[in-house]
């Protein structure tokens, strides 16, 4: 445009794949909110590929434990639990753990606990694994999965440590993005919308690192 403006050019090139450029008068009128523009469609953007991502990896984690069914199996055989006599037997620490809590046995419960953590005792938080596998599953199919609940995977369901930072700022951009998409808000710097996409990837970044060492791991 600067060069048509300057009489170094005769006209704007056509573009390679849509139709003729606008007329002149009516792109320099655009040119002045270009990039509000640009940054509405690349937040929209960049936070369907942060959905997607989300869910896909997921997925792999799935994948490389021999899928859902396979994963789900696995759980419920690591959360069973023996019979009543067998267990007591086999994990005679519990029996202080059974009865009502007494504030002045709180070291006489830890060295219980710290007994039964090396003898690899299926404590009652580890008995829903299985049942959690199933909901991380219905979480990221196609009918269950919602933007929302990207949080509630993540820190939930992956077990990684708790960001408050992290969580309102997906929390912001989600409702940016859905602004946007209902056309509740016709404006977003591209600048604003650059600093987001480099926020979604450093999430990306930390979300990969904690499954790589966590969940890819063989399990039998």
């Amino acid at each position: 445009m600067k060069a048509v403006e300057k009489g170094a050019a005769q006209k704007i090139p056509n573009p390679d794949h849509f139709g003729q450029p606008g007329d002149h008068s009516r792109l320099k009128q655009i040119k002045e909110s270009y990039k509000d523009s640009l940054g509405r469609f690349m937040l929209i953007s960049t936070f369907s590929h942060f959905e997607a991502y989300v869910q896909d990896v997921v997925g792999e984690i799935f994948d490389f434990h021999g899928g859902i069914t396979a994963l789900h199996a696995l759980a419920k055989r690591r959360s069973r639990v023996e019979s009543r006599s067998a267990r007591l037997a086999k994990f005679p620490e519990i029996k202080p753990l059974s009865e009502s809590r007494k504030p002045g046995k709180q070291g006489k419960y830890r060295k219980s606990i710290e007994k039964l953590e090396l003898k690899g005792f299926v404590f009652p938080s580890h008995m829903a694994s299985a049942y959690g596998i199933k909901k991380l599953a219905e979480a990221i199919s196609k009918g269950g999965f919602r933007a929302s609940r990207i949080c509630e995977i993540v820190f939930d369901g992956l077990g990684m440590p708790y960001d408050a930072e992290m969580e309102e700022s997906i929390s912001r951009i989600r409702e940016i993005r859905n602004d946007i998409a209902h056309g509740r808000r016709r404006e977003y710097h591209l600048s604003k919308s650059i600093d987001d996409l480099k926020l979604m990837r450093r999430y990306a970044l930390t979300i990969d690192q904690h499954i790589i060492e966590y969940f890819l791991l063989i399990e039998e």
